[in-house]
């Protein structure tokens, strides 16, 4: 500023060189601004759910310096009109330089907004691979506990093992969500944030994906995508999708598949606004058919269990697929064997695992025959509902690491 005060104490003759000087500087501002708009419009031509975190560090850094440039251009112009006056030609340039400015802070703005709000990076998350990660610890945690090995006492070891496998972006909403929590975090705490990562990871891909079918396609469907953008159930009218529902939930399997017949949903993933012929969304996770896992339906088998002693004599008990309450509020299909002549009732170790039961210790023994004891280290409370009515009912059972090696499969 003072090296162009400088400048304009020099003589009359002077004028036109200065001028020229200043004319070519606000030419610069205002090629900055444009760069800028090139810039902003790039990163908008990609149609990506949101910016990486490289990309939203650049753009606060560009940010930075781009709004220096009104505050150079206010300074330069203002010399300008030291000289030539403050004509309709210079405030019409201030009005477009403006404009055009405030434009592009403003897009670039909303577009920093988007990204940090959604806290969604492209490239960096996957629900797939939430759900694969869920699926490969359960599995071996079952693996372990197989072995007897006392799984239930490392849950800080295993947490930490997880999360440094999550992404930047996942890792770092965990430790905001553990923030939310009372107590030290379990891992049933981290199975369920994960899970709900992966659905809400899941629901801004299927929509990302439809609104990009929509665009190449350009058909009257994409004015309704683009239009709807807060879900909303079509059987409680809440805003959440209908696999959230919690009225959904309860309903038995046959009047989930008779409610979604009636409804404009995909019957495989349950989202609205295509049929399960054209749905890229899984398979179910029982019967890897397509249709959706809440609408899965257990063929009914003709099971027994066939006791045998030496004299060749068989006993049959009957067995049935029923639906039991785990920690996490969802019910769980489980086989039970009904024996009339049983005092006790008894659940395995690997059932309490799975559901994440609560375990009583106590010391006791259950007799057999030729006098043959088991001991019984845990006993465990559990809830248990029909498949086919609203029958429930709740039992104290006792845990074995197994009640027979005959039972069917589910």
């Amino acid at each position: 500023m003072d090296m162009d005060k400088k400048l304009l104490s020099n003589t009359p003759e002077d004028d036109d060189a200065q001028l020229n000087t200043f004319k070519k500087r606000r030419a610069g501002h205002k090629g900055k601004v444009t760069i800028f708009k090139n810039y902003i419009e790039s990163l908008n031509s990609k149609k990506k759910i949101a910016l990486t975190e490289l990309e939203i560090l650049q753009l606060k850094n560009r940010l930075e310096v781009y709004k220096t440039l009104e505050h150079d251009f206010d300074v330069n112009q203002t010399l300008i009109e030291d000289i030539v006056g403050v004509s309709d030609e210079q405030l019409k340039e201030r009005e477009q330089f403006d404009s055009e400015y405030q434009n592009q802070l403003a897009l670039a703005m909303q577009l920093m907004r988007d990204s940090e709000s959604t806290g969604i990076t492209d490239g960096s998350e996957s629900s797939a691979a939430l759900r694969q990660l869920i699926d490969t610890v359960s599995k071996n945690l079952r693996a372990l506990d197989s072995l007897d090995e006392k799984t239930q006492f490392w849950d800080t070891l295993i947490i930490y093992l997880v999360a440094s496998k999550l992404d930047s972006v996942t890792l770092r909403h965990w430790e905001v969500y553990k923030n939310t929590l009372n107590a030290k975090p379990v891992l049933q705490n981290l199975k369920t944030y994960l899970k709900d990562r992966a659905d809400l990871l899941q629901t801004l891909e299927e929509k990302h994906k439809q609104n990009h079918v929509d665009i190449k396609s350009n058909k009257p469907a994409q004015n309704q995508t683009s239009t709807s953008r807060s879900p909303s159930c079509p059987l409680c009218k809440a805003q959440h999708y209908l696999f959230s529902c919690p009225d959904f939930k309860q309903m038995t399997v046959e009047k989930r598949i008779e409610k979604v017949s009636k409804m404009n949903v995909c019957s495989n993933c349950l989202y609205p606004g295509h049929e399960k012929k054209t749905c890229r969304g899984g398979t179910c996770k029982y019967c890897s058919l397509k249709h959706n896992t809440l609408l899965h339906i257990e063929k009914p088998k003709s099971s027994s269990i066939t006791c045998t002693s030496t004299q060749q004599t068989s006993v049959l008990l009957s067995t049935t697929l029923v639906d039991v309450l785990g920690s996490d509020g969802t019910f769980h299909t489980a086989r039970c064997l009904l024996d009339n002549g049983s005092t006790s009732s008894y659940v395995t170790k690997n059932l309490c695992t799975r559901l994440n039961l609560t375990l009583e210790s106590i010391n006791g023994s259950v007799s057999g025959i030729n006098g043959q004891k088991t001991n019984i280290l845990y006993r465990t409370n559990i809830q248990i509902k029909s498949l086919h009515n609203s029958f429930t009912m709740n039992s104290s059972c006792l845990v074995l690491d197994e009640i027979s090696n005959l039972i069917p499969n589910i």
